[in-house]
């Protein structure tokens, strides 16, 4: 999976146009919330919104087809699933065999997690340059890093954090060394004033992918939690996850919070439903990044960021998205997973 080196001109509007042209798919049955998601993730693919649209329903209905072995493809979790292997190109042949690979490898080492969940690692796994196939050496490396960081924080820590810690396994450290820093990023955030809890957790996990020290990633988050406080008030611990994912990229701070908020009040003004809800923060801090790579392509000032460059702070974003995505509120897992149950016992249902 190489990440798209393409960026749209024009990111808000190309994902209401995505968004559009998948709202058919949108049942009475449908939490939109996946819909939405899927727009977002399929707003940099090239092409035709409709095509991609197109795309993405005939994926969709390909893992439908699938339910009967894995219970999430019935749900509306697939339309993000879908627009996820469309976005990558990535066959649906080798993504099943992927995600068989992924819950053997898993399963050898005393590790399970929800179907989405699993997807999801299997997805990020998969994303390490010139990946091979999963093997105990890659389940290895997540297991010891889980419970590294289980006996840190016995109940921060879980099953749920699987796909995260996969991606921290991408870093080119012992799993020994990524929980230390880990750690330390935590006590600073817990030090600046921070609420504890899994929120703090998952925010000091993301922060190590941004390949800097702790000390300098966690000023990173600091400037934009503080930047954020400033122009809007008080900042709620739902946030502290989209803020560690804005500091992935190098920008100035409070660029970066403008563009967020600005962002936020456009997303709430075109979809009413959307304001209060876990996709409206989800979207609003993806677009947020995409937009500020974009501009890296065709500055108004100064020279365009190098090719290889911009390559890999997008690849850094994608991964940090994925392992924001894999963290969803459980209430809309448990959800998926209802509507998956009641496909199942459909009259007519495989």
């Amino acid at each position: 999976m190489n990440p798209s080196p393409l960026i749209m001109p024009n990111i808000l509007q190309r994902y209401r146009e995505m968004l559009a042209a998948l709202e058919e798919e949108r049942g009475d049955w449908a939490d939109p919330f996946w819909l939405r998601i899927a727009a977002q993730v399929a707003t940099t693919k090239g092409g035709s919104p409709a095509g991609i649209a197109d795309a993405i329903r005939l994926t969709a209905i390909c893992l439908d087809s699938l339910a009967e072995w894995f219970r999430e493809f019935a749900s509306p979790a697939r339309f993000v699933i879908a627009a996820l292997l469309v976005q990558h190109d990535v066959p649906m042949r080798d993504f099943v065999i992927w995600r068989l690979r992924t819950k053997d490898a898993l399963d050898d080492v005393g590790l399970s997690c929800d179907p989405f969940a699993l997807t999801m690692t299997a997805l990020i796994l998969h994303q390490a340059p010139g990946h091979r196939p999963v093997g105990l050496h890659d389940a290895h490396r997540l297991k010891e890093l889980h419970d590294r960081l289980k006996r840190l924080h016995r109940w921060l820590v879980g099953a749920g954090d699987i796909p995260v810690f996969a991606a921290l396994t991408q870093i080119h450290q012992s799993p020994e060394i990524i929980a230390g820093r880990i750690e330390e990023a935590y006590q600073m955030l817990l030090g600046d004033g921070l609420l504890p809890g899994h929120d703090l957790q998952t925010s000091a996990n993301l922060l190590l992918l941004t390949g800097l020290t702790p000390l300098e990633a966690v000023s990173r988050f600091r400037d934009l939690d503080s930047t954020l406080e400033l122009f809007d008030g008080p900042i709620d611990t739902s946030l502290y996850q989209s803020i560690a994912v804005l500091a992935m990229l190098d920008h100035d701070a409070a660029h970066l919070a403008q563009r967020f908020l600005v962002l936020h009040d456009a997303l709430a003004q075109a979809d009413a439903d959307l304001v209060g809800t876990l996709s409206h923060t989800i979207i609003a801090t993806d677009l947020t990044a995409l937009g500020a790579l974009q501009a890296e392509v065709a500055p108004a000032i100064g020279q365009p960021r190098p090719p290889a460059e911009l390559t890999r702070a997008l690849r850094t974003f994608q991964l940090a998205s994925l392992a924001l995505l894999s963290q969803v509120d459980r209430g809309l897992i448990q959800a998926a997973d209802a509507d998956a149950d009641a496909a199942a016992d459909w009259p007519g249902t495989p």
